[in-house]
């Protein structure tokens, strides 16, 4: 899972990878659960998977202002929020522990919430 600020696009990203057989058949298990996923994050999600592909792509992008620092501690809430969303809405097929880009790990506590830490 990966979250970051596209400087040139002006926009911040929630983006969850999937690589090999094995993550498409999972990435492939969300999509059927696509309209439900949505409902729950509140958005409409971009789902990649291009033909001969091993890797596929569900992600969520928010247009920024990149230059406006006083807003930086709400953008960084965002991708906390949508990434725990992310990670709790893939669980129950997925894995239990991803990886996030900078090195934070997001965990489930017992009663199934997610948290970035």
């Amino acid at each position: 899972m990966y979250a970051y600020l596209v400087l040139k696009y002006e926009h911040i990203s929630v983006s969850v990878l999937f690589d090999g057989e094995t993550q498409q058949e999972i990435f492939h298990k969300l999509r059927k659960r696509r309209d439900e996923i949505e409902a729950e994050i509140g958005a409409k999600l971009v789902w990649t998977h291009a033909p001969n592909q091993s890797m596929c792509e569900i992600v969520l992008r928010n247009p920024v202002d990149p230059t406006e620092e006083a807003l930086w501690p709400t953008y960084f809430d965002w991708m906390k929020e949508i990434a725990g969303d992310l990670s709790k809405s893939h669980r129950p097929v997925g894995s239990a522990d991803v990886t996030a880009r900078q090195g934070s790990r997001l965990r489930w506590n017992d009663s199934d919430a997610c948290t970035l830490s």
